[in-house]
């Protein structure tokens, strides 16, 4: 599920993406229907009557008759349904499958109802944009149901039946909870919000009905969901991965522009906080925090660039994997365990568009450093060393320290790295490993402390450390669907003969914005209000709705290895 918030900085106007051609005749046929738009049980309904205003060949749109005026009207729901068929279903359904189709209607329904407002606590900023709910999938009686056998305990007496999103309505005079949600936000945020929803759509209908599946982990789910946005965006944008965007490429474009609003902002704003969230969070953390999310959608980003080929086989195989987390990525590099890429990413996240030479710590589609100064400038949060003073950084599992040093000219400094109690013994005459890169280069030190002996060469030079914790992601509870924390671990490093390294040398020049201001802490707390609203939803999907036949793990989580250890890679930067 998505949320949203004000943190982006609105760089440009925003408007509703149009579609070329006539809306069909049948939009302007009036249809009712009554539909439960609960998000409780499978036992309370709140049945509400709706008109359709809008439909196409995949989609019809509905609006809910309680639902306060002024509103939207006829001619603008159907501008979003036309944007839907003509940006987001032909591309989710290309990258990552076709939908179930339970009610064999051929169409996904979209319902315009306050009770999606009504999720946002009384005189709140928080607000849901619109979500879908797994209980829709489900029969309300047992027995066979879309080639599925259903057992009694597998039923839910409130659905749909079938495939649903439920999206906020315009609220212009605050009439639920006295929040005031305008016209012009719901049509900002639907179409995003609907390329977001329909991969989960897709996603949980896929393991429902071929794969018996439990349901993805929160964090990959989350992290295909905002890969979904972001392949809406170049569809929309006349755009394509691997371009290295700045913001003057994406000025370039209008139809560009306008889709970086509308579809891409948002990824680039959570992948912002993910970076200055530095150790305390990684891309599969079971948190479903802002910062998770971002690191998420960068890593599987990054992996795609990485791998190479067909991207969006890359992407299918991943959502229909059949299996969770780590082990579903590990089948979309065709085998390969994906926690040796997890350093590479980390220091990618430093070093691209600065001073890397290797693929491997390029992030070849975003020019982040660039597109990252609307955000106050590319906030990557570092722990720079001072000599022969200890930095203790505690570090998540997934999670990395980025620790910046310098070495002056025709000097060698020494630096060591481990664990709380396991600082190794070494220097530059004694155990620690000689290291003479070129700007640009890296060496990755085997899993566990390592010593280093750095060489500042004729003029100096200055590096950073990437100490990964790379533990492997919690395993989902069978019985409960629960994820648990991730692993920590306390790191040690000490350097000695060393210079200290400046914010703004190892920024080349940028000015990171590392303090939250009174605005940014007050869309903290709309995020945080946000989150927990949707976190609710699910844990309700998970113990009240999800059957407990079919969402059980029929596979083996093993695979993809990780090693539970620090994995310490430096680089030379300047």
């Amino acid at each position: 599920m998505r949320h949203f918030l004000l943190l982006a900085p609105v760089l440009f106007a925003l408007t509703l993406v149009a579609c070329d051609g006539d809306a069909p005749a049948t939009s302007t046929v009036s249809t009712t229907a009554t539909f439960n738009v609960s998000t409780t049980t499978c036992q309370n309904a709140d049945n509400r009557t709706f008109r359709r205003v809008a439909l196409t060949d995949h989609a019809a749109v509905w609006a809910d008759d309680r639902n306060p005026t002024p509103t939207l009207t006829d001619a603008e729901y159907q501008a979003i349904a036309d944007s839907f068929e003509a940006v987001v279903w032909p591309t989710n359904t290309r990258v990552f499958g076709q939908p179930s189709d339970v009610d064999g209607n051929g169409r996904v329904d979209i319902l315009y109802t306050t009770a999606v407002n009504a999720l946002s606590p009384q005189s709140s900023s928080a607000y849901i944009g619109g979500f879908y709910f797994a209980r829709d999938l489900f029969p309300r009686t047992a027995g066979a149901f879309n080639g599925v056998t259903f057992s009694s305990g597998s039923t839910c007496a409130t659905s749909n039946q079938g495939e649903f999103f439920y999206m906020l309505a315009p609220d212009e005079n605050g009439t639920i909870n006295s929040n005031v949600r305008s016209r012009a936000l719901v049509r900002r945020v639907t179409l995003g919000t609907l390329a977001h929803e329909f991969q989960h759509l897709i996603n949980a209908s896929i393991r429902v009905y071929r794969s018996g599946a439990y349901y993805e982990d929160t964090w990959l789910d989350e992290g295909l969901s905002h890969i979904a946005e972001e392949l809406a965006f170049y569809n929309a944008g006349a755009s394509q991965p691997l371009q290295n965007y700045d913001l003057n490429a994406i000025r370039a474009s209008e139809a560009r522009r306008l889709a970086f609003n509308k579809m891409m902002s948002q990824n680039t704003t959570r992948f912002n906080a993910y970076l200055q969230k530095g150790p305390t969070t990684s891309p599969y953390d079971t948190n479903d925090s802002l910062a998770t999310r971002g690191g998420a959608w960068a890593l599987l980003r990054y992996l795609a660039d990485r791998k190479g080929g067909d991207q969006e086989a890359f992407f299918r195989t991943v959502a229909q994997s059949g299996v969770q987390g780590m082990a579903s990525i590990q089948r979309g590099l065709g085998g390969v365990d994906p926690y040796p890429y997890l350093n590479g990413f980390h220091l990618s996240a430093f070093a691209d568009d600065k001073a890397a030479t290797a693929a491997s710590l390029q992030q070849p589609s975003w020019n982040f450093r660039d597109v990252l100064t609307l955000y106050g400038g590319y906030g990557v949060t570092t722990f720079p060393l001072t000599a022969g003073v200890t930095k203790r950084v505690t570090v998540d599992g997934g999670g990395t320290a980025l620790l910046p040093v310098g070495v002056g000219p025709l000097a060698e400094g020494t630096v060591r790295v481990g664990e709380a109690g396991t600082l190794p013994v070494g220097t530059c005459t004694t155990g620690a490993e000689r290291v003479t890169l070129a700007v640009g280069e890296a060496k990755t030190f085997a899993a566990g402390p390592a010593a280093m002996c750095l060489v500042g060469g004729t003029t100096g030079a200055e590096f950073v450390l990437s100490a990964v914790h790379a533990s492997p992601a919690p395993s989902r509870d069978p019985n409960t669907g629960d994820e648990p924390d991730n692993e920590r671990l306390t790191l040690h490093a000490l350097a000695t003969n060393t210079t200290p390294v400046t914010l703004s040398s190892a920024f080349a020049g940028a000015s990171p914005s590392l303090n939250l201001s009174a605005a940014e802490q007050a869309e903290a707390a709309t995020e945080a209000a946000s989150r927990a609203i949707e976190m609710d939803i699910r844990r309700r999907e998970r113990t009240l709705v999800l059957p407990g036949n079919r969402m059980r793990p029929s596979f083996s989580r093993l695979g993809a290895a990780g090693i539970n250890s620090l994995v310490v890679s430096v680089l030379r930067t300047k």
